[in-house]
């Protein structure tokens, strides 16, 4: 299950608990849904050679009957899942535009897909046999945002093992919510180091909690004196403020990827497919097997 909220936007709620007259207050009219689902079918016939086609035109040939697209300015995201009444929630509010035909087509349907896969995998969590992959793909676009700044290229290279190891055990525990002990065990195993290496106690660390993530880094000497203002001024700076969720919490991390996919989307970062690219494609690979 996603995360009820999120600490790198200071609480802010990851999913809604809504009664659907709650929504309702918000919804956009419906000249404005029409358009929203003029553009994002037009937009659709340049997409027969991408994974989302098949799962974005069922829904387009559905009329979007399980979508609410409202505007909602407060809420900094693009979109959630409505627990409540098992429905996607997509937020124009974040395009910050008076009219929504003013919104470019492959921005629409960038927010639609990443709307789409989020809500899927708050119902279907990802199978635990793709953590790997997940976790191998956020240890190198760490060590390329922090290894630098941190040393970890020059005298400190040695500390990059330890780095592998609490980056992978955080995605193992909070992604895909192993237990604690299963998700070191399967850490070591991925960064080829023992738990022993680490002079404190790592047990006193909840590593599913983020702000412990972030703890840990920094008191295990690995990025000494990183806090939860720096990493997320230093993610927002490099992804924009809508992907920061994506380091927190595996839902969001999938609907990021997805979202950054459209070429020339202008709201998510098209940059997450330049740290690896490989590892990129299989994480693509794995959304368009769950979602088609």
């Amino acid at each position: 299950m996603p995360k009820e909220k999120l600490d790198l936007l200071n609480d802010v709620s990851n999913i809604f608990k809504f009664p659907q007259s709650t929504i309702d207050a918000y919804k956009v009219d419906e000249d404005e849904e029409e358009t929203i689902t003029h553009s994002v079918s037009l937009f659709l016939k340049k997409m027969r050679s991408h994974f989302s086609f098949k799962a974005i035109k069922r829904q387009i040939d559905d009329n979007f009957s399980n979508f609410d697209f409202v505007s909602i300015s407060k809420y900094p995201l693009a979109s959630s899942f409505n627990l409540t009444t098992k429905r996607i929630i997509v937020n124009m509010g974040v395009f910050g535009r008076k009219q929504i035909i003013n919104i470019p087509p492959h921005d629409l349907y960038s927010v639609v897909l990443y709307s789409y896969v989020g809500a899927y995998h708050s119902i279907f969590p990802l199978n635990k046999s793709y953590s790997n992959i997940v976790a191998d793909y956020l240890s190198g676009l760490y060590i390329r945002m922090f290894a630098k700044k941190y040393g970890l290229l020059g005298s400190y290279v040695d500390e990059i093992p330890k780095f592998r190891f609490l980056v992978s055990a955080y995605v193992f525990r909070s992604f895909f919510e192993m237990t604690q002990e299963e998700a070191f065990q399967k850490a070591e195993r991925v960064a080829e180091i023992k738990m022993s290496l680490f002079d404190f106690d790592l047990e006193k660390y909840d590593f599913y909690n983020f702000r412990d993530f972030i703890t840990v880094l920094s008191e295990s000497g690995v990025l000494h004196g990183l806090s939860l203002y720096e990493f997320a001024s230093i993610m927002i700076k490099s992804f924009g403020t809508l992907s920061l969720p994506m380091f927190e919490d595996g839902m969001r991390f999938l609907a990021t990827i997805s979202g950054s996919s459209i070429v020339s989307t202008t709201i998510f970062p098209t940059s997450l497919q330049k740290f690896h690219p490989s590892l990129y494609s299989k994480i693509l690979d794995v959304i368009e097997k769950e979602i088609t």
